[in-house]
């Protein structure tokens, strides 16, 4: 700070008793009231990309995409890959649940293959929802045709 705005600031702060001008007087210290961004009930987050990858969200319409996209999942209308392999037991006894209420069974336990648990056999499945009960049943709906067709040529033999 200059010399002579310093004498100024401390004559304006002898004067009015602020030592800010008169745009900053309501909220010293502070941006005036009202301005700045409004609030969208958003929140920042960080998320680490390549260039490419940055390029390609940016073209697709940044975050609002994302948001988009993220509804779109949570509404069940987008299908996901999941990693079964980082299924802790809790997610796995939901994702069992889930199957089970959509009318699976658990009845191939001793099976090298079990329908009910693709985490002992496929590291990653293609499901709709978010919480595991919607991925077991997704799962069941999607493996019934599947396991109807096998029990039907076991009943056969």
């Amino acid at each position: 700070m200059s010399a002579s705005s310093m004498q100024w600031s401390s004559a304006l702060a002898r004067s009015t008793g602020r030592s800010h001008p008169a745009t900053h007087a309501a909220t010293p210290g502070r941006s005036r009231e009202g301005a700045g961004r409004k609030p969208t009930g958003h929140i920042t987050r960080t998320i680490r990309l390549l260039p490419e990858q940055y390029e390609l969200l940016r073209s697709l319409g940044g975050s609002e995409f994302l948001r988009v996209l993220l509804d779109r999942i949570h509404e069940s209308k987008i299908a996901i890959p999941v990693d079964t392999l980082k299924f802790t037991e809790v997610e796995q006894d939901r994702f069992i649940d889930g199957r089970t209420d959509a009318g699976g069974s658990t009845d191939d336990a001793e099976t090298e293959n079990p329908w009910f648990a693709p985490w002992e056999w496929s590291p990653e499945i293609i499901v709709r929802g978010t919480p595991p009960e919607e991925w077991g049943a997704d799962f069941y709906r999607q493996c019934k045709p599947e396991i109807d067709a096998v029990l039907a040529a076991d009943d056969g033999e």
